[in-house]
């Protein structure tokens, strides 16, 4: 076996590789010259409308590739916007119940404060009817008790 350093064995490796490939071009050309014939269109015209074909294809692809990137973007925007505004809503109905609940829970400390001021008031009173009721009644005892005003009832003799 020829090592890197025998120019003859790669130049012949080479000009056998070259050789077998522009003879296969050459095929290839006189094939589209046939079918040119046939088809009554010369081969650089078929070979350049195939590369408009392409081209315009590929910018059919880009520009399809581009409005659709563009409609992902647009719709991912207006998902994004739309998510913005369920939490800003969502913030809103949290503090408006925050709101509710504080202002629920002030009335009800009110309604207690007025509920111990009844209360007050009715101790209040029901110490002044209590005061007024043991006056009356300690006045009333005293009349009842024997005092000089009272006559001394005799009492019949035990031998009768």
């Amino acid at each position: 076996m020829a090592g890197f350093n025998d120019s003859n064995d790669i130049k012949i490796n080479v000009t056998v590789d070259t050789k077998d490939a522009i003879d296969s071009a050459k095929a290839l050309g006189q094939a589209f010259k046939d079918v040119s014939k046939v088809i009554g269109v010369d081969f650089k015209e078929l070979s350049n409308a195939a590369k408009a074909f392409s081209q315009a294809q590929i910018a059919q692809i880009k520009a399809d590739s581009n409005e659709e990137v563009a409609l992902i973007r647009s719709r991912s925007a207006e998902r994004v916007a739309d998510i913005k505004k369920r939490t800003e809503e969502f913030k809103q109905g949290e503090e408006n119940k925050r709101a509710d609940i504080v202002k629920t829970t002030a009335l009800e400390v009110q309604k207690l404060r007025e509920s111990q001021d009844t209360f007050k008031q009715y101790q209040i009173t029901r110490r002044a009817e209590i005061e007024t009721n043991y006056r009356d009644w300690e006045t009333d005892r005293k009349s009842t008790r024997l005092n000089s005003s009272h006559r001394l009832c005799t009492r019949m003799p035990s031998s009768a």
